[in-house]
């Protein structure tokens, strides 16, 4: 990422313009310590998981994917501790109201000198629909599927009864 040169009296400036652009995402961001626990949280947690930033900060981020096994949790946060490299996958969840939900995750390590870990940087796009409309899809392609078989098999009886009274 390239940024241009600019006096310290601008740097305020650009650092609340980028917090308010991060505020408004619509996808969830969340900061975390080198432990994992989270320091900042976005607004969009209270649409995609139902808490509130409040609620999310000094949480621990290693929560993110354990529901879905302990194999991917594990090869998970290897990745982003052993091998200090970045994890997009997908994980599901539970919101706060218990409504099941499904995102895209992407968590990058924050690296520091050395390449020591200094934090995290999380970011939950909900899925949810699309994975809805998926199933929707699918669901729709069973349905005409039927009812095309059931046409062809009204009109094999249909012709069966006509043969027959004749």
């Amino acid at each position: 990422m390239f940024f241009r040169p600019r006096k310290t009296q601008f740097l305020q400036k650009d650092i609340a313009v980028y917090m308010q652009a991060v505020e408004h995402c619509s996808d969830v961001i969340v900061v975390a310590d080198k432990d994992g626990a989270i320091l900042y949280a976005n607004a969009a947690v209270l649409k995609v998981l139902d808490l509130s930033p409040e609620e999310v900060v000094g949480t621990d981020l290693k929560q993110w994917g354990a529901s879905m096994g302990e194999e991917y949790h594990e090869a998970m946060w290897a990745t982003l501790m052993r091998d200090k490299n970045f994890f997009r996958g997908e994980i599901r969840g539970t919101r706060k109201n218990g409504d099941r939900y499904v995102a895209y995750v992407q968590i990058i390590p924050l690296l520091g000198e050395g390449k020591n870990i200094r934090g995290f940087l999380g970011i939950e796009e909900d899925m949810t629909s699309d994975q809805a409309v998926v199933r929707l899809r699918a669901r729709t392609q069973d349905l005409n599927f039927l009812n095309e078989h059931l046409a062809k098999e009204k009109a094999e009886s249909e012709a069966l009864l006509r043969s027959i009274g004749e």
